[in-house]
């Protein structure tokens, strides 16, 4: 992940993302699932802050696929 910056507008939506400038550490049940210097912190319209791991930093084998789908404007 660059240390590239995006953001879009539309209408009455934006989102953004940046590079975190801080370690981020995901645990889960005393185990630890994501460690990453490289994580981007998402900013969405109406919603809080949002880290996004790069695959290479969370242990995959810890998670467990769903049939959630998600959706942005």
């Amino acid at each position: 992940m660059s240390g590239a910056r995006l953001h879009i507008v539309a209408a009455d939506y934006e989102i953004s993302f940046e590079p975190s400038r801080r370690r981020v550490r995901v645990e889960f049940n005393g185990a630890w699932v994501a460690d990453s210097t490289r994580a981007l912190i998402l900013h969405e319209t109406r919603q809080p802050p949002a880290y996004y791991f790069p695959r290479e930093d969370v242990q995959m084998a810890l998670l467990e696929k769903t049939s959630q789908v998600t959706h942005c404007p």
